[in-house]
Order: structure tokens, then C-alpha cells, then sequence
């Protein structure tokens, strides 16, 4: 099958990563100015890579530096980006199997930091939305933490009574920073306040000021929503858009809700003393081919777009910006060029910064794969 007649990307380059393993995770750099070219990292296997997008007539890419881990027996599988405003420079994130994160400059290859705490492997992780020093993790050990990688401390810790019964698989916060979404192999989907009247938004506050003592880990047991009933098996892939959720299992679907009514905010009516479990269903998106768990969606900064890949290495494309999107895809664009193999499996799916984004998708045998609007 081809790329749909109204298609708005369109697939440029595919290139091989030379080890061959997996690729499990990408992220562009969101926290660079409009003008610049876009900046990629992938993580799979023990090596994390950093490549450059052109932005001329070759619409190509090209590595500017590798990392590989220093255990053979590490498996990579989540990457995010930070920011040092003190030394300037941009770092990228890691995580995997051995559950150690790293923190590495993504000009040199060096490691800044090293963070320690999870007791499990590390399988998701994101940038804090009101400040990039600030990243959560989700974890085998079936906690999520939040880190502050300019001083290598823990903040907070998301879990335990109410928390997750299985691995936290995927996460995101909302896009003002007051709540974090978790999704988990015991199939739940928990929402965490984290805003600044709560005991983690203070702990948060106290520790981005430089001045102030350094605090201990706050532990918060119990989030302000759940449900354990939107999905019947592994919950792999959490996103916010707006007020609403988007949510995926392995179930060859991908569905749009949010916690409460309409009318209602992020959180329903759930606060510190009431958890809302009431979720409305907007819409299910059909994925008729994607019965596999961990393989991520993306929503662009626009909220122009949801994208999710697909088992045969095709990208499919919900518009988001009139109203509820359709059952069925707006359209879809396969990750093939020459060189490519026919199908492969899509393991994530990023957009890049800007008004009009590059996309990227990492997955099976190394592959990379980039797209470009028409």
C-alpha cells in the first residue's frame, strides 16, 4: 500500500544504524530556537546517537556524535533532552535495562551526570514542561521519579499504596506542568498532581532555586485519577493533548478521553482528598495493524497532528485541529525509499520543533527514517 493521495509528509531518507539492534527510542531536541536545524537522538542496544537534519535539497541526516554505554549488558530504551543554562549546553537523557540514567552532552559525548535510584529498568522519560533542569522517569520498580539533573537529585516519587502494580511504561506531563500522566503493564492509566501547591510542586520549587537547601525525595502515594478499565492489556503509550489523553495497548487501537466531563479540567473533579475514575470516551482511533506493545505516538507542539507508526513501517496521521478527529486515519505515509526494506517495525515516532516539522521514526534493524511536509 502506498502513501495516501492527501498525504501532507513524505518519507526523504532511510538510513541503517551499522550495529543492526533495535532502536527503541528518539527524541528531537525541542529546546532549540526555530531557526535551527532539527537535532535527533536515538537509543537502542548500549548507544545513544545524535544526528543533524540538513535543510537543504537533500533533506538528509548525518551523525555528529556517539556514546556508547560502558556495560555491554545494557539495553537502551527511553532518551529526552535538558538544557544547562549555567554552562550552556544541551544534554540528552538516557535509560534502559540496567535502570541507571545517564546524562550526556550531546556535542562531545561526555557524561555529566549520573542519576541512581530505580530498582528496575528505566522505560520512559520526558522533559518537564516548565523547566527542561527537570526530567520524570518511569520504571520496572514500578515507581516514577522525578530528577533535577543540574544538582543529580531526586525529587520526588510517584508511587507506592495507589501506585502501579506492574512496570510504568510510559509518561508525559501536561503542557502548563501541573499534572503527569502514567501509564503500566497492570493496565492502568494513573494521573499525578504535581502542581505548585502541592507537596511535590514545593519540592519541585525548592529544588531549582540554587540557594535554598537541598530536599529530601517526596514520596506521593496517590494520584488524583485512574482507571484500570480503558484498556485490556499493557497500557504502552501515554500523551497529553490539551486537557484530553491519548492512550494505546496492544489492542489496534489508540484511544482519545480525558478524566471527569467535558466541562471539567484535567483532572475531572479528582484533588488530594477524591480520586476521579470516571473517564469519557471521545473516540477510538483504528491501528489494524499494531498488536505489539512499546511503540510510542507523538502529538506535535501545535497540536496540529497525532502520529503513531505501524508494524509495516507506515506512519499514520490524525488532524487534531478541527474538532474530534476520525475513526480512521487522516492519512498515512510509508517509512519506504529505495533502500528501505519493504516493512519494519516502528518503535517511535517523533515530530521535530518548529512551525512546520520534520518527523523521524526509529525502529527494527536500526532503521531511522525521515519525513518531510509537502
Amino acid at each position: 500500500m502506498g502513501d495516501s493521495k492527501t498525504a501532507e509528509y513524505v518519507c526523504s531518507a532511510v538510513q541503517y544504524q551499522k550495529q543492526g539492534h533495535t532502536l527503541y527510542g528518539c527524541a528531537f531536541n525541542q529546546l532549540l530556537p526555530d531557526d535551527f536545524p532539527p537535532v535527533l537522538a536515538t537509543v537502542g542496544g548500549t548507544r545513544l546517537t545524535v544526528y543533524i537534519f540538513t535543510e537543504d535539497a537533500s533533506k538528509s541526516f548525518r551523525p555528529i556524535i556517539q556514546y556508547q554505554d560502558p556495560c555491554k549488558d545494557e539495553s537502551l530504551y527511553a532518551i529526552t533532552w535538558t538544557y544547562d543554562s549555567v554552562n550552556d549546553r544541551h544534554g540528552c537523557v538516557i535509560g534502559g535495562e540496567r535502570g541507571v540514567i545517564r546524562v550526556v552532552d550531546s556535542t562531545d559525548g561526555r557524561v555529566w551526570k549520573t542519576l541512581i535510584g530505580h530498582g528496575g529498568a528505566v522505560n520512559d522519560l520526558r522533559t518537564f514542561t516548565r523547566d527542561s533542569s527537570v526530567v520524570a522517569s518511569a520504571s520496572k520498580d514500578l515507581t516514577v521519579r522525578l530528577w533535577n539533573v543540574r544538582f543529580s537529585e531526586c525529587i520526588a516519587i510517584l508511587g507506592g499504596t495507589n501506585g502501579h502494580r506492574d512496570q510504568v511504561l510510559s509518561i508525559d506531563f501536561d503542557e502548563r506542568g501541573e499534572y503527569l500522566v502514567s501509564g503500566s503493564m497492570d493496565h492502568s492509566i494513573l494521573l499525578w498532581d504535581v502542581g505548585g501547591d502541592t507537596d511535590v510542586g514545593r519540592a519541585l520549587a525548592q529544588s531549582l532555586d540554587p540557594v535554598k537547601p537541598r530536599p529530601q525525595p517526596v514520596e506521593l502515594h496517590f494520584p488524583v485519577a485512574q482507571s484500570r478499565d480503558l484498556h485490556a492489556n499493557y497500557v504502552d503509550c501515554v500523551r497529553f493533548v490539551g486537557d484530553f489523553i491519548v492512550s494505546k495497548s496492544c489492542e489496534r487501537s489508540i484511544l482519545l478521553w480525558k478524566f471527569g466531563e467535558i466541562r471539567d479540567g484535567v483532572a475531572g473533579r479528582g484533588s488530594a482528598g477524591v480520586v476521579e475514575t470516571f473517564a469519557c470516551h471521545m473516540v477510538l482511533l483504528d491501528m489494524p495493524d499494531l498488536d505489539t506493545w512499546f511503540a510510542r505516538m507523538d502529538v506535535d507542539n501545535q497540536r496540529k497532528y497525532l502520529l503513531c507508526g505501524t508494524q509495516s513501517g507506515t506512519l499514520r496521521f490524525w488532524k487534531l485541529d478541527k474538532g474530534l478527529p476520525d475513526r480512521h486515519h487522516s492519512f498515512e505515509v510509508r517509512g519506504h525509499v529505495k533502500n528501505a526494506p519493504a516493512k519494519w517495525m516502528v518503535r517511535q515516532a517523533v515530530f521535530a520543533h518548529g512551525p512546520r516539522p520534520v518527523i523521524a521514526a526509529v525502529g527494527a534493524e536500526g532503521v531511522i527514517a525521515r519525513f518531510d511536509p509537502l
